[in-house]
């Protein structure tokens, strides 16, 4: 149990660490901000009835930024024509070709929810999620701030008992809920091996979101002949998993293919029906992208690679890393098989979004689908600088006499500068740009350097070095 405690503490640390507050205490009936009532008002009676719930499928967010992108072919020859870099045989192109308008703004998250709103808005995600799960409050919890204004944080409470306890907490310090039927020893074990996990922060859809249907986890866990392994079950992805040797009882990973995001390749998933790795990605994101929530969504998340793991003789799944969108522009990311080692204050945001799919008509795990940011000071402009003139630019300033191999190019939105927040925001903001990202490898040092040219304005902004996996 203290393990568990402190993996979650740790967690909710990190994602929302440098938050300011508000002072607001009220609360608002769903969608009306104008009814404003005391935390007083609610009483065990208002515990929603999930079975009694609308839920509807959300939407893509709404953008008018018509894109053109180069084919691979196309940006290989003109990477070919405009330096002397070497193309790798998977080089990852996201370059437009014609383009509507880039953007600069400030970008920071939005305010917490009023509490009952939160709480309206988590049931109807997990209903969506879960739709054929029973429901018990008293695996529902939220975590939060001390309410008696000492330091440090309260345990983590079950809903189920704490209802108008949770309701009476100011929203500032109530950080987020979860669902998991295995989170405390003492809780009886459901019926059904299967956990069902789903952690959201405030507003639902931002920072931390996070749900895991257990189908990976219970099979994994049944082919290391180790079933219900309730922590791992409760909080951890998949990817946390490893097969072991029949053998000899010892961890030794799984066989991965590394796959083009459009390819046509099938590979037979674990209820042994085939899937294309292209249909795979479609899906994962309209699955992803039209979630209940965020209501008004102004992110989109798109995958940028993907994997294909042989978890049993055959039978895989598919793991996505993925990055957001604005506009059709991805915030920069990390590129697949690489590992930071300084970046600086040089706009990498080290949000984690993943996911996976191991059956043919559903996704089983996602961590960070994160839609939903506040936009100020946009200021839209129609010209950037052509992929030619930022090779050239990136050239010139990277040191000579070096046989630099181009493993990816892109247009991203980069995050530059951080400051506080003005009230009542919550969390730190952010300067964001356009640039070109390029990332090359140099065999002399075996490290791969991502180098930014503006978009904008066609200078050289920074670099940073990564070292190559041992996947590269």
């Amino acid at each position: 149990m203290a393990k568990k405690h402190l993996y979650l503490t740790i967690c909710c640390f990190v994602l929302l660490c440098g938050c300011q507050h508000n002072n607001k205490t009220s609360l608002s009936n769903q969608n009306d901000s104008s009814n404003i009532i005391s935390s007083n008002q609610y009483s065990e009676d208002d515990k929603i009835d999930i079975t009694s719930l609308n839920v509807t499928k959300g939407r893509y967010s709404e953008h008018d930024n018509t894109i053109v992108h180069y084919t691979s072919e196309e940006a290989k020859t003109i990477v070919s024509a405009s330096s002397d870099y070497k193309i790798s045989d998977d080089c990852y192109f996201n370059i437009p070709k014609t383009i509507n308008h880039v953007s600069t703004f400030v970008k920071r998250y939005p305010e917490h929810d009023e509490l009952y709103d939160f709480y309206r808005s988590y049931m109807i995600m997990y209903k969506y999620l879960f739709a054929d799960d029973a429901f018990d409050d008293n695996n529902l919890f939220f975590f939060g701030k001390n309410s008696n204004g000492s330091e440090g944080y309260d345990k983590v409470k079950t809903i189920g008992k704490n209802f108008i306890d949770f309701l009476s907490e100011e929203k500032k310090n109530v950080y987020y809920m979860f669902y998991s039927p295995y989170f405390y020893e003492e809780q009886p074990l459901s019926t059904d091996s299967r956990n069902h996990f789903l952690e959201l922060s405030s507003p639902v859809g931002t920072i931390m979101a996070n749900f895991n249907k257990g189908i990976l986890a219970e099979y994994i866990s049944n082919l290391n002949q180790t079933p219900n392994n309730k922590f791992l079950e409760t909080y951890t992805l998949p990817y946390m998993f490893s097969a072991r040797d029949s053998a000899t009882g010892e961890l030794v990973g799984f066989e991965n293919d590394r796959c083009s995001i459009d390819s046509d390749e099938k590979y037979t998933m674990l209820d042994g029906k085939e899937l294309s790795v292209k249909d795979a990605v479609k899906f994962f994101e309209d699955y992803i992208n039209t979630l209940p929530y965020p209501e008004n969504p102004n992110l989109d998340i798109k995958v940028t690679s993907v994997t294909a793991e042989d978890i049993d003789n055959g039978k895989h799944c598919y793991s996505f890393n993925c990055t957001t969108e604005f506009e059709g522009i991805p915030f920069d990311h990390t590129h697949y098989g690489t590992y930071i080692i300084n970046t600086g204050n040089n706009g990498y945001e080290s949000s984690v979004r993943m996911g996976y799919m191991s059956v043919s008509d559903d996704v089983d795990a996602v961590y960070g689908f994160c839609r939903k940011v506040d936009i100020s000071e946009k200021s839209d402009e129609k010209r950037i600088v052509s992929l030619e003139d930022a090779l050239k630019c990136c050239e010139n300033s990277l040191t000579e006499y070096i046989d630099w191999e181009l493993h990816s190019a892109e247009l991203v939105y980069c995050a530059g500068n951080e400051t506080e927040a003005q009230s009542p925001y919550q969390y730190r903001e952010y300067t964001v740009s356009p640039c070109y990202k390029f990332i090359l490898y140099n065999s002399n040092d075996a490290l791969c350097y991502s180098a930014y040219v503006d978009a904008i304005t066609g200078e050289f902004s920074h670099y940073y070095t990564t070292k190559a996996s041992e996947e590269e």
